[in-house]
């Protein structure tokens, strides 16, 4: 399922569930629907409207992505994502090359065959260590971080699965389409995280801070980020 056919899912999925009554009797986070199963068992769901959803000045569709594998349940944030990425890198052994294109190739298609990328995105499955998880808590400060969401090494199906649910909101809000950013965002934050995985440039806790930033990070100069343009 491509983006173009996920948006249209969910808008569906708003629409039948009522999104808009919701807001309007101010609840929030309560409707959810699966979005994606695995054949795990491991699923997807999505809980809204969320605390950010409004209908004016304008809509804003916010929603929670929750990942349910057997009884780990946890809400994923592009934080967690971007932990998640660099440890299967730093302390998995993951090649870079390989994870970037396929974050590309998800990005770009909506889509990626981890069955048959298994030996490209091949590495040891560690959890991530509390020492990293308390430093990027640091870096959050004030905002909410979910500790939990890196407690695990993420399977790859559902990292990736993951990764399209919460980059989509990205294209509700901010369509590419209209000249805004859209999913660029967050995947620019990805690249970033996989960058810093394998050069002493930049840290982790940059990307980071620019992941929770109130704005639009500048590029860094040492890093490619043409991959963005094919991004539509």
């Amino acid at each position: 399922m491509n983006f173009i056919e996920s948006k249209a899912r969910l808008s569906s999925i708003f629409s039948q569930s009522s999104f808009e009554d919701e807001v309007r009797k101010g609840n929030t986070h309560s409707l959810s629907a699966v979005v994606e199963e695995f054949s795990n068992g491991s699923m997807i769901v999505i809980s809204f409207p969320g605390y950010k959803a409004s209908l004016q000045p304008r809509r804003v569709f916010d929603y929670r992505v929750d990942l349910e594998i057997g009884e780990f349940v946890t809400t994923l944030s592009h934080a967690n994502i971007i932990v998640d990425l660099f440890n299967k890198l730093k302390s998995g052994g993951g090649d870079p090359s390989h994870f970037r294109n396929a974050i590309v190739r998800l990005a770009t298609e909506g889509f990626v065959p981890i069955l048959g990328l298994k030996e490209d995105l091949a590495y040891t499955s560690l959890s991530p260590s509390e020492k990293l998880i308390g430093e990027v808590e640091a870096i959050h400060g004030r905002a909410p971080f979910n500790r939990e969401g890196n407690s695990i090494d993420i399977p790859l199906e559902e990292l990736f699965g993951c990764i399209k649910w919460i980059v989509l909101q990205e294209d509700l809000n901010y369509p590419i389409e209209r000249g805004f950013e859209g999913r660029k965002m967050p995947i620019a934050r990805y690249l970033e995280a996989i960058f810093v995985a394998q050069s002493e440039e930049h840290s982790l806790g940059e990307v980071i801070s620019r992941a929770i930033a109130r704005r639009r990070p500048g590029l860094w100069a040492e890093m490619d980020y043409s991959p963005l343009a094919g991004i539509g």
